[in-house]
């Protein structure tokens, strides 16, 4: 019996380092990716996400384009994005432009 716990043990204990070195790797590809298209980086799981940013794009809205709105200070918006060539992502940072806000993109992971 403790054989058959110990290698339960084992097998969580790889799948959370895998779990890990994924996380890690997809951070690592979109810090890349932002240089290649000129925005900065971001890794949200260190930042706190300011809920009143997030309610300017609507849910529903941030979901298909693959953005969302994390941080504002007075007219300043710090939005992240993960493919800043998204066609629907460029509308709507236009349109919160022409709002009155000031939008800078950053790239994030899943």
């Amino acid at each position: 019996m403790i054989s058959l716990n110990m290698a339960l043990f084992d097998d969580r204990n790889r799948e959370d380092k895998l779990k890990v070195l994924r996380e890690r790797e997809e951070e690592d590809l979109a810090r890349i990716l932002s240089k290649k298209y000129g925005v900065e980086y971001s890794d949200l799981s260190q930042v706190s996400i300011d809920t009143n940013a997030l309610k300017l794009i609507p849910e529903k809205t941030a979901k298909e384009n693959k953005m969302a709105a994390f941080s504002i200070l007075n007219k300043n918006l710090n939005i992240a994005v993960l493919s800043p060539n998204n066609k629907g992502s460029k509308e709507i940072i236009e349109k919160l432009k022409k709002d009155g806000y000031v939008p800078k993109v950053f790239m994030v992971s899943n």
